[in-house]
């Protein structure tokens, strides 16, 4: 289950839970927000592809921090001419945590969080087995050399 949202001229695939980084939302830290511009949306093996946007999904997020992005340097030169030119950026960002998925009004995206964690369980089991079936190696003594 997962949503495909635009930001900033970007999109991005995201889950509930997840943290990504969006372009500066112009809000404080700690604030919930909702964003109506979703593209597509996989549920139950289901997609939903917008045109452009789905009108009935919505996903809720929350601020977690306002920052800005590490320097971007650009440096520009035209050769046999001495003219160089070197700018610095750094975009500002917010960083975000996706709160829940609604399809309807309705919430999507905590149900599908259960049945991962379920899944990881059974696969540490057949690991123990498996490792519990190595054999130990001795090593031998290197002759000396004289």
């Amino acid at each position: 289950m997962f949503v495909v949202l635009k930001n900033g001229g970007k999109q991005y695939k995201v889950q509930t839970g997840d943290i990504i980084k969006l372009d500066y939302l112009g809000q404080d830290k700690g604030k919930t927000l909702s964003i109506k511009e979703v593209l597509a949306c996989n549920v139950d093996n289901k997609d939903y592809i917008g045109k452009p946007y789905l009108n009935n999904v919505e996903v809720k997020i929350e601020i977690l921090e306002n920052k800005k992005d590490k320097k971007v340097l650009v440096f520009k030169k035209r050769r046999r001419h001495n003219s160089r030119r070197l700018n610095g950026h750094r975009q500002s960002l917010s960083v975000v945590k996706i709160n829940d998925i609604l399809l309807d009004g309705k919430s999507i995206g905590k149900d599908n969080k259960k049945k991962v964690s379920v899944a990881k369980k059974n696969t540490d089991s057949t690991k123990k087995e498996a490792s519990s079936k190595k054999v130990l190696k001795t090593k031998q003594p290197k002759p000396k050399k004289e």
